[in-house]
């Protein structure tokens, strides 16, 4: 049931070194891409990372926020054609949110990190940082990573939690 892959699904930061398939993670990344498109225009497309110097690279993104990059196996760039989708930012963020919930659902983890507003160790800007390392065209936006592998390590079970106080009938 969706909701035990959604209370399930927590952001994971040490794999083993065990990767995906190649054929399993183009399945995952094919029904990612079934995410709601605006004129059915899915202008997001994927770079798979799993070069240890490209790894090494994106982990100098964030000190803190990313440095565990460098050791994950694989990771999946979410990418998008600007020229094709003025709402690029939400459909990549729903085709990796839904790559999330069926990469855990699959039995594998997730860790999630945006490029947005972010800077790299020595203040640049992530998506350019990352634009430039890739050859990632100008009219394609970046949007984040996401690690992808087999957990190694304990993470806290999620609870579900109130929501009365989030949500408001009609007016704020």
């Amino acid at each position: 049931m969706i909701k035990d892959t959604v209370l399930a699904r927590r952001t994971v930061r040490r794999f083993t070194d065990e990767q995906i398939s190649k054929e399993e993670l183009n399945d995952l990344l094919m029904y990612a891409s079934m995410a709601p498109s605006n004129g059915n225009a899915h202008p997001v497309e994927f770079i798979v990372v799993s070069d240890k110097e490209d790894l090494d690279y994106l982990s100098k993104i964030d000190k803190f926020g990313a440095k565990h990059i460098a050791n994950v196996p694989q990771l999946v760039l979410f990418i998008a054609n600007k020229s094709l989708c003025k709402y690029w930012v939400q459909e990549a963020s729903m085709t990796a949110a839904f790559f999330q919930l069926l990469a855990e659902d699959a039995g594998w983890n997730t860790g999630y990190i945006p490029f947005n507003e972010n800077k790299t160790d020595d203040k640049e800007d992530a998506e350019d940082y990352v634009r430039k390392h890739f050859d990632i065209p100008d009219n394609y936006g970046v949007l984040a990573m996401v690690a992808l592998g087999k957990k190694d390590e304990r993470v806290r079970k999620r609870k579900e939690f109130p929501i009365d106080e989030k949500i408001h009938e009609g007016k704020f």
